[in-house]
């Protein structure tokens, strides 16, 4: 997947759900057909001024270097690429909060990471091919495949240490759980949740998936009740 051709355009724009769903075929999906993207760069609004941030440049390349590290585990990129992308992204929550930004990036620069790291294991029914989710290109914060990355970085960081984000993103269901909490949006929280998980990894704990979805649950729930 990661042979995907792309030429992203120089520079980061906005692009409503709307339209980008309309370039998401099942080819598409499937890695089988090519994003029209100069279709999709004509489609999208560009970003008000020429601040350096916006530039793709950077983005493609941790992501290429991704691709390349983690070729045989892709699920351990994102503890990797969690904290470069919210570093080289450097945005408001204001400003990552425009899906329009994160449906250009996934459909304009990086549809091939997409691909790349959210195709779905094992065999599809009746030979059909497999295809990513399209939420992974357009959905939720919690679902996108680079939003979820930057704002899992953005609420379990400790300051300028990205190091409970990286905890945070060893565990797939902290990140599939906890994004969807308005309690991590509290940073206490946050890094106690993160603290918490790795000392069950460290301490080899079994069951972990379950402990962490218990502890979001509960963390919810005293959240709600507070």
């Amino acid at each position: 997947m990661n042979s995907y051709p792309v030429d992203p355009p120089e520079r980061l724009a906005s692009l409503t759900t709307g339209r980008a769903t309309s370039f998401l075929t099942e080819g598409v999906r499937a890695g089988q057909d090519e994003i029209p993207q100069v279709a999709v760069v004509r489609a999208a609004t560009p970003l008000d001024g020429y601040a350096v941030r916006w530039s793709t440049a950077p983005v493609r390349e941790i992501l290429d270097e991704a691709m390349d590290r983690f070729a045989d585990a892709r699920t351990d990129a994102d503890a990797w690429l969690a904290p470069r992308l919210h570093a080289t992204l450097r945005m408001t929550r204001a400003e990552a909060a425009d899906p329009g930004l994160w449906n250009f990036l996934a459909l304009a620069v990086a549809p091939d990471y997409v691909l790349w790291r959210h195709v779905p294991a094992g065999q599809s029914e009746e030979a059909a091919p497999k295809k990513v989710n399209a939420a992974r290109f357009v959905g939720p914060h919690y679902s996108q495949a680079l939003a979820r990355l930057w704002w899992v970085a953005e609420m379990f960081r400790d300051g300028l240490d990205y190091g409970p984000a990286v905890v945070a993103c060893g565990n797939q269901d902290m990140i599939n759980t906890a994004l969807r909490l308005d309690a991590v949006d509290h940073k206490p929280t946050a890094l106690a949740m993160a603290q918490v998980l790795q000392q069950w990894t460290e301490s080899g704990t079994n069951r972990l998936g379950d402990r962490v979805n218990a502890l979001c649950t509960a963390v919810n729930t005293a959240g709600s009740t507070l």
